[in-house]
């Protein structure tokens, strides 16, 4: 927002760099899922389906021409 307010009044603004990112810890998401599964005694995953949603003959039919 300093910038942006600098910028309208015509100023000139002097920005610091941005300090260097911290060390972080990366975490294997899909990893900590199948440890956790295996645990739990759940080792296959069950995929429910959703029911079907649409009509029988939706789609237009052309109309035969008289030739």
């Amino acid at each position: 927002m300093r910038v942006i307010q600098a910028k309208i009044t015509g100023k000139h603004l002097e920005l610091k760099p941005a300090a260097e990112p911290r060390e972080t810890e990366v975490v294997d998401l899909m990893e900590r899922l199948r440890r956790s599964l295996a645990q739990s005694g759940g080792g296959k995953a069950r995929v429910i389906k959703a029911p079907a949603r649409g009509v029988k003959g939706t789609r237009k039919r052309r109309a035969k021409s008289a030739a």
